[in-house]
């Protein structure tokens, strides 16, 4: 693998090929959970929305959790209850 020699790029350009090469990255995000881009929604605000439902939902498990319950059992209750 060779490194590309980005010193005499400005930030306006850095910032340009950090996103590009990211991108592919965030859309296969978005595929595995079945999420689309909104309307009027940047590729960033969508995963950050994504994630924070995810995050939502263990939590959910996590505080629910009966006793003697793995996290395993109680996520698979909370998702069950989502659908």
């Amino acid at each position: 693998m060779t490194m590309e020699d980005w010193s005499g790029l400005t930030p306006e350009e850095i910032r340009a090929r950090v996103a590009a090469a990211r991108e592919p990255a965030l859309r296969r995000f978005l595929e595995s959970y079945g999420a689309t881009i909104l309307p009027e929604e940047t590729l960033e605000q969508a995963v950050r929305r994504v994630q924070l439902v995810v995050f939502g939902v263990i939590r959910h498990a996590a505080e629910t959790a009966l006793p003697n319950e793995t996290f395993e059992q109680s996520m698979s209750r909370v998702l069950a209850r989502r659908n």
